[in-house]
């Protein structure tokens, strides 16, 4: 029986002033975003789910209680935990230096450690978890809620790509990795989706 894991990134952010909110408190769902959360809940309701883990954020903890509907256990686990990024944390996103932001998307296994927490200390807590989760749900289907770094790091690694590819996945809001391993807990594919209705830049 397949095992498979349900990687979501959260719903869309409540942040006006587009800051850089990374670990900060206060930063829940949108109106848009508990949309995002409640197509995802209807997304998942024939999926037989057993069990959601969840990053301990406001928006993460938000999009698992929507998915879960009061139905399905939620747990937590500062593994799945936003990227540790204390360089930029509280900032408007228009203040980053460009030179950072364009250094971090040439090459971000160098300037994420320099912003504060490396890709592959991300990849390492994240597959930490994530490994446990797996052989403790065998044969289930679970989802895990976090943010954008944490689950493209876990794609790269299931993917067999290397962390220098980083900047060549994007994953939005409500975005879905779906990862399926077999009797023997080995992977037998990856596979994205959207699920969810984005919003036109312009409009957030």
């Amino acid at each position: 029986m397949n095992t498979v894991i349900y990687v979501v990134r959260h719903a869309e952010v409540d942040n006006p002033e587009n800051i850089e909110y990374m670990r900060l408190p206060g930063f829940g769902l949108s109106d848009w975003g508990r949309s995002q959360a409640e197509q995802l809940r209807d997304f998942f309701d024939d999926k037989k789910i057993n069990i959601i883990y969840s990053s301990p954020l406001d928006r993460t903890k938000e999009t698992a209680k929507i998915i879960a509907d009061g139905k399905i256990k939620v747990e937590y686990s500062r593994n799945f935990i936003e990227a540790n990024f204390k360089k930029w944390e509280g900032i408007k996103r228009s203040e980053r230096p460009r030179s950072e932001v364009d250094g971090y998307y040439r090459d971000p296994m160098k300037y994420s450690a320099i912003f504060g927490e490396s890709l592959s200390d991300i990849q390492k807590r994240v597959l930490e978890k994530l490994f446990v989760v797996i052989e403790k749900n065998k044969g289930k289907n679970i989802i895990i809620v976090t943010h954008a770094s944490p689950l493209i790091v876990a794609m790269l690694f299931f993917m067999k790509r290397p962390l220098s590819d980083f900047s060549k996945i994007t994953v939005n809001y409500g975005g879905v990795a779906t990862i399926t391993f077999d009797d023997e807990l080995e992977c037998k594919g990856v596979v994205y989706n959207e699920y969810v209705k984005q919003r036109a830049k312009n409009e957030r």
